[in-house]
């Protein structure tokens, strides 16, 4: 009689062991289940307030071209400063190769007789420089008083 009594306690400890495992297997399902959706739902918040904040850049990129494309283009300021930007670009001359020595006694070399690269670009500097002063002195002279 002693065994079954034990027996039927060992076999209700090993039901409600079943009973709370169960359980608890239930409510770590429904835990994760509502931590997925919550993650889900904030996953949605970010992408729709990252397309929100990128379709706001967009509209004022957007707004910034239109101010450029809507302003006329003056064909005097474009001549002269595509002349300044052409004729500061010849005047970065390259700086030439050092050559090796080839040892002994060398010729002397002949120095080079009128203007040089710089003093040219200078020349044609001042030259378009001049250009562009008579067409603004033109202008100034045709606008209306």
């Amino acid at each position: 009689m002693n065994y079954v009594k034990w027996g039927a306690i060992g076999a209700a400890l090993i039901a409600l062991s079943w009973f709370w495992y169960h359980q608890g297997g239930n409510s770590a399902r429904a835990a994760l289940e509502g931590f997925q959706a919550a993650q889900a739902a904030n996953t949605a918040k970010a992408v729709l307030s990252e397309r929100a904040s990128g379709a706001a850049e967009l509209a004022r990129v957007n707004t910034v071209l239109k101010g450029y494309q809507d302003v006329p283009i003056d064909p005097i300021a474009l001549s002269i400063g595509s002349r300044v930007f052409k004729y500061a670009g010849a005047a970065s001359c390259a700086v030439p190769q050092a050559s090796a020595d080839p040892g002994g006694t060398r010729s002397p070399t002949p120095l080079a007789i009128g203007p040089s690269e710089i003093e040219r670009a200078l020349t044609a500097l001042a030259v378009a420089c001049s250009e562009d002063a008579r067409e603004l002195a033109a202008l100034q002279a045709a606008w209306p008083q």
